[in-house]
């Protein structure tokens, strides 16, 4: 059945994973068509998936994960440092999560991904945080 949240609405988030069936069931809030935000529970099967595929799909979360870290670092030596690095995936995986690293040049990249119709709405409410029409 589908629920569609209304703005401000929590919905619970879950992750079920049954290592001998190979599966991750995992309760979750997506954008559907736009602007709606609906409940999913989707399953995740890997049963005919190889454990190099798996492995291969893990590393990409934990890359997309460790970005946002390493494009904060400013000092040159210490990029150099982890230009060639081993990243521990159970400790990454134990750490808390920092805030989102929010950044004009990727609201910008996103923005530039919108409908025509869709920019205008959003410069239209950028304006009305400013108090300007």
């Amino acid at each position: 059945m589908l629920k569609v949240l209304k703005k401000g609405e929590a919905s619970p988030r879950t992750v079920t994973v049954d290592v001998k069936a190979k599966t991750v069931t995992r309760l979750h809030v997506t954008e559907a068509h736009g602007e709606r935000l609906v409940a999913c529970n989707w399953t995740f099967d890997f049963a005919s998936a190889s454990d190099a595929a798996i492995l291969e799909l893990a590393s990409r979360s934990v890359l997309i994960g460790s970005r946002p870290a390493f494009r904060a670092i400013t000092d040159d030596k210490v990029i150099e440092k982890l230009l060639t690095q081993t990243i521990d995936v159970g400790e990454f995986m134990s750490r808390e999560r920092g805030p989102q690293v929010i950044t004009v040049s990727g609201m910008v990249n996103r923005a530039g991904k919108l409908s025509a119709e869709d920019r205008k709405k959003l410069m239209d409410e950028l304006k009305a945080m400013d108090g300007k029409k």
